[in-house]
């Protein structure tokens, strides 16, 4: 897929979709089909209202609808407890179904599992963005998308490089969990609680070796300091294994008295800066006072760290475990906050936009995948995950993805995306579907594109060429990339690496230079866009909106509004981890 964000009709919505037009009130005649009106812009169902349908008019789904309409939300989990009341799976028309995905379709466990390897397997071997001797590195949170992510990955690896297996690619794997749980006062007897669970549920997923752990406060370390701790966990790693044990014991004869002085050395001093860097990010969350800004920042910090990371051990590729649901919550919420110019970028499959800078290539190979699906997955591989339910507050912790609960128990933007993907999921199952098929038509970036990866296209399948060449036939008035594709350099946003507009940002730069006063109408259009002021241009809209309005200045800063602006980025870049935002020039 050149594009990324085209989706298959025929792979994605099999069944046909309910009319967009309202129902009309009749009564039955005893001839025809009675089901209570399920349509958007019809009644609801408690006025008793029902609607005539001939059979087969609206498809299967409709069908399905009409006889299981009556059945409350608690006899459905109790129907999806017991596989046996499910029915044969409408795939393979053999096995009974374990679980209701998508339109409410019955599938069975073994069709659930080929169709979630087969997505991921296209995505990443398929698309050539996984080659013989990458490097990857994956992170992993607790959730349900997260572990079956982990397992496909481990699913599609060789352990022969010589001679891999039929299907499997021979690259290096790394696992990193970042926890979360120091930023949001979870305890630390729970959060080691947690971290056990999450190596155990590793395990049963295949992954023999420990997972890599940062804390979220690790981002304020530099490049040498996170370097040094991901080689301490690696080196522990080699230590413990079998392969190597009476080396151990040699070396550990001959050298015991300096390697423990310098490991109790080494282990006070990391102690040493994660308490300092502790203190910086519980100053940093409780200087913004906006619930939804301090859950986003969060989660930036997060990102930051895991590219970090990944750059600090040299992988050039980083799987992340964004599921259907997750996405289009996403979309809501990003299209909420003022942040729709870079939802393109947020949702394909590839973004490449810091490979140039050293950075890894992101990929999200499930993004097509429903939530619902990948914790089926997880179940029948006995793979534990902790995942919270659609709709519920976002909990801190480890596997909350940075973002946590207010204390004031007040819902942010993301709280509100969540439920409302869950209420319109629960009453039109392709609404994810729909959002994400909407969301495609925005033209990406050409980070977003193959080009943007040396190599990658060569490496492409037969099937992916063919679907790419569809699609670009399909879609002829689509705007061409501009020139030189990936390579271009966007201004990005210094905290959420949003691309900024560059016409924009142009315009802003151009002005302040020339000093002109003429176009007060234009200059006043980039004051509300946030993007006025040499130190205004390294961050994008929200993050104006949600950081640097929202930062608490020092007492004995001036009230002006120009000073405090002024005084309100030097308290950011004085409490933002070093190097995210540049000085003034």
């Amino acid at each position: 897929m050149s594009g990324c964000g085209a989706f298959d009709d025929d792979e994605l919505l099999s069944e046909k979709q309910l009319p967009a037009s309202s129902c009309s009130n009749t009564s039955c005649n005893g001839t025809s089909t009675t089901k209570t009106c399920s349509n958007a812009n019809g009644c609801s169902t408690s006025t008793g209202c029902q609607q005539q349908q001939q059979q087969g008019s609206f498809g299967s789904w409709a069908r399905r609808q009409a006889a299981t309409s009556t059945a409350a939300p608690a006899e459905e989990q109790q129907q999806q407890q017991q596989p046996g009341s499910l029915g044969t799976c409408m795939k393979c028309k053999a096995a009974p179904a374990v679980a209701l995905i998508r339109q409410h379709e019955p599938y069975c466990n073994a069709c659930i599992e080929a169709g979630v390897i087969a997505k991921f397997r296209y995505a990443t071997k398929g698309q050539g963005l996984i080659a013989t001797g990458d490097s990857v590195l994956l992170a992993v949170s607790g959730g349900a998308a997260s572990m079956a992510l982990l397992w496909c990955t481990i699913a599609m690896q060789s352990a022969h490089s010589s001679r891999p297996e039929r299907g499997k690619v021979p690259f290096r794997l790394a696992v990193l969990h970042v926890d979360c749980s120091a930023a949001w006062g979870v305890p630390a007897e729970q959060a080691q609680q947690r971290l056990q669970q999450l190596q155990a549920a590793a395990a049963a997923a295949g992954f023999a070796e420990q997972l890599l752990v940062l804390q979220l406060h690790d981002v304020f370390a530099d490049q040498a300091q996170l370097l040094q701790l991901l080689q301490d966990q690696q080196q522990q790693q080699q230590q413990q294994q079998p392969g190597v044990e009476q080396l151990q014991v040699q070396l550990q004869a001959a050298h015991l008295s300096v390697a423990e002085q310098q490991g109790t050395s080494q282990q006070q001093q990391q102690q040493q800066w994660r308490q300092q860097w502790q203190q910086q990010l519980q100053e940093l969350l409780g200087a913004v006072s906006d619930t939804t800004g301090r859950e986003d920042l969060a989660a930036h910090l997060q990102d930051s760290l895991l590219l970090r990371a990944a750059a600090a051990l040299g992988c050039s590729r980083m799987l992340r475990g964004e599921c259907a649901c997750r996405t289009a919550a996403n979309i809501i919420a990003e299209a909420a906050k003022g942040r729709g110019f870079s939802v393109p970028a947020d949702i394909q499959l590839l973004d490449a936009r810091l490979l140039q800078q050293g950075g890894p290539a992101v990929l999200r190979p499930l993004r097509e995948v429903t939530l619902k699906e990948l914790a089926a997955l997880c179940t029948y591989k006995g793979i534990a995950w902790s995942d919270r339910q659609m709709g519920q507050p976002r909990q801190g912790g480890s596997g909350s993805a940075g973002r946590g609960s207010s204390a004031h128990g007040a819902a942010s933007v993301n709280q509100l995306a969540d439920r409302f993907i869950a209420d319109m999921q629960g009453s039109v199952p392709a609404s994810i579907y729909t959002i994400l098929r909407t969301a495609s038509h925005l033209q990406p970036f050409g980070f977003n594109a193959l080009a943007a990866v040396p190599g990658a296209a060569e490496m492409q399948s037969s099937a992916a060429r063919q679907s790419a060449k569809k699609q670009q036939q399909q879609q002829p008035q689509a705007q061409a990339q501009p020139e030189g594709g990936g390579q271009q350099q966007w201004l990005l946003c210094s905290v959420c690496r949003a691309p900024l507009p560059a016409s924009a940002a142009a315009a802003a730069a151009a002005a302040e230079d020339s000093g002109a006063v003429a176009d007060a109408a234009a200059r006043d259009r980039l004051l509300l866009a946030g993007l006025t002021g040499a130190h205004s241009r390294q961050l994008c809209y929200t993050c104006n909106r949600q950081l640097l309005y929202k930062v608490e200045v020092q007492p004995e800063a001036s009230s002006a509004a120009d000073t405090s602006l002024d005084a309100r980025m030097q308290r950011l870049r004085q409490l933002l981890p070093p190097g995210m935002l540049l000085e003034d020039d």
